[in-house]
C-alpha cells in the first residue's frame, strides 16, 4: 500500500495518470489487505487510513469523463489473461468469462464515488453488461469511447443524443436497464410494464419507492399516476449524497420539471435512507390516510431487505402490493452483487428475505410470480410480488 501511495501521488502531481494503470495496483493492494485481515494478520490501522485518503485524492482527480478516459486508456482485450486458477484470477481485474463467478476484488473509492454513471463500476470488474456488449459485438475501444462520450457528459441532450446518427444501439446499451425521459431506471422494461398495470388497476394513492437511485423509477411512477389521473404521489427514498455520492438525481429533477410532475413526486434523499425515522413517520402518516404500494429496491443484503419489508409491509393497504426487487441475485442464482460483496459467504439476499417474509406473513399476503410468468421470466422481481389480502390476520396460513 505504501508503494502504491508513493507512486500514485507522483502520478497525480505530474498529471500522468494516463501513463500508468495505478488503479490496478490500488485494487491489488486493497484486496491483499482484505485477505490479510481475513487470515488473521495484524495490519496497522493508520496505514489503511492513509491509503483511503490517497484513494480520495484519486477519486477527486477521476470524476465524470476523466474516469472513463482513464478506463479506456488502460483497458485492452489482450489484458484478459488466459489460464491460471481461481486464486490467481482473484487479482485479475480483466477476467475471462469462465472466472466471472468469483467474488469481486476490492472496489476503488473512485468507482464507488462515481457520480456521473453509478450503475456499476467500470470495465475492470465483473458482470458488466456493457463490457459484454462491446466484447461480443467486436467493438474497438476507440469507437466505444466515441459513442459513449456524448451520452455520459453532463450536457447530454435527452431529446436527440440517443437517436442522432442512425442506429442508437451503442448509445443505449450502457449498463442501466432502461431509460425513461432521459433518466436511467435500474429496472427491466417488463417490470416497468407490470408496475403500470398494477397502478392502473389498483390505483394506489402513494407509491413508496425505496432505493430510487438516480430517480428514474420515481419519474416513471409519477408519470403513471399523472397518466391514469390518480391524485397521488411517489415518495422517493434513498441515501443522502454525503452517504452515497453516486445518487445524483439532477436528471430526474429536470425530467420532473419538464414533464410537469412536481406535484406527483416527494424526494427524500436522507441520511439512513429507508431507515430514516422522519421518513418512516411520514410514510406511516400518509399510509394511514390513503392506500400505499411499496417497492423495495434499496440495499440488497438479506438483513436489510428482510427488515425493510417487515416495517414497510405494515403500511401497505389491503388490495395493494409490496414488491421486492432483485430477487435474481445472491443465493438463488449464485451471482453476487458488485456493491454488496457479502463477504461472509452466506449468499443470502432479496430472494431469501422474501422467502422468510412469506413464511411469517402468509395470513396477510399472497405471494405471486405473475409478472415474471407473464413476460417469460424476464424480470428482476421473480416471486417478489406480495398482495395484501388481509390486515393482521391470525396464523401463518
Amino acid at each position: 500500500m505504501r508503494a502504491v501511495m508513493t507512486y500514485g501521488r507522483h502520478l497525480l502531481a505530474k498529471r500522468k495518470l494516463l501513463e500508468f494503470d495505478i488503479m490496478h495496483e490500488v485494487i491489488r493492494a486493497e484486496t491483499g489487505y482484505r485477505m490479510a485481515k481475513i487470515s488473521g494478520k495484524r495490519i496497522e490501522a493508520a496505514i489503511f487510513a492513509e491509503f483511503m485518503e490517497f484513494q480520495k485524492e484519486l477519486a477527486e482527480a477521476l470524476q465524470g469523463w476523466a474516469l472513463w478516459e482513464y478506463e479506456f486508456t488502460h483497458w485492452r482485450y489482450h489484458k484478459r489473461h488466459a489460464g491460471g486458477d481461481e486464486y490467481s484470477q482473484l487479482y485479475n481485474t480483466h477476467r475471462l468469462p469462465e472466472y466471472q463467478h468469483l467474488a469481486c476484488p476490492a472496489i476503488p473509492l473512485a468507482y464507488r464515488l462515481w457520480s456521473n454513471f453509478p450503475t456499476c463500476p467500470p470495465s475492470r470488474l465483473r458482470d458488466l453488461s456493457r463490457i459484454a456488449d462491446a466484447h461480443v459485438a467486436g467493438m474497438t475501444v476507440d469507437n466505444w469511447r466515441a459513442s459513449y462520450r456524448d451520452f455520459l457528459s453532463e450536457e447530454y441532450n435527452f431529446n436527440v443524443s440517443s437517436f442522432a446518427g442512425g442506429d442508437p444501439t451503442m448509445r443505449l446499451s450502457k449498463g442501466a436497464h432502461s431509460i425513461f425521459a432521459g433518466v436511467f431506471i435500474q429496472k427491466l422494461p417488463t417490470d416497468l410494464w407490470c408496475y403500470q398495470q398494477v397502478i392502473h388497476d389498483l390505483r394506489p394513492t402513494y407509491i413508496i419507492d425505496l432505493g430510487s437511485s438516480q430517480g428514474g423509477s420515481a419519474v416513471w411512477f409519477a408519470s403513471m399516476l399523472k397518466l391514469f389521473e390518480i391524485p397521488g404521489k411517489v415518495i422517493s427514498i434513498d441515501l443522502a449524497l454525503e452517504q452515497a455520492y453516486w445518487l445524483t438525481k439532477t436528471r430526474a429533477e429536470a425530467a420532473v420539471k419538464r414533464l410537469k410532475l412536481e406535484k406527483f413526486v416527494d424526494w427524500n434523499y436522507v441520511v439512513g435512507g429507508s431507515k430514516n425515522q422522519e421518513v418512516r413517520q411520514k410514510v406511516e402518516r400518509l399510509c394511514s390516510e390513503a392506500p400505499c404500494m411499496v417497492v423495495s429496491d434499496s440495499e440488497h443484503d438479506y438483513a436489510h431487505t428482510y427488515y425493510e419489508m417487515e416495517w414497510y409491509a405494515k403500511h401497505v393497504g389491503v388490495g395493494q402490493y409490496i414488491v421486492v426487487e432483485d430477487t435474481n441475485i445472491y443465493g438463488w442464482t449464485g451471482w453476487i452483487n458488485i456493491n454488496d460483496p457479502n463477504e461472509d459467504g452466506l449468499r443470502k439476499g432479496p430472494m431469501e428475505a422474501a422467502n422468510d417474509f412469506e413464511f411469517n406473513h402468509r395470513a396477510d399476503f399472497d405471494r405471486t410470480d405473475w409478472c415474471s410468468k407473464h413476460y417469460g421470466g424476464l424480470s428482476q422481481s421473480q416471486n417478489g410480488w406480495f398482495f395484501r389480502k388481509a390486515f393482521q390476520a391470525r396464523g401463518r396460513s
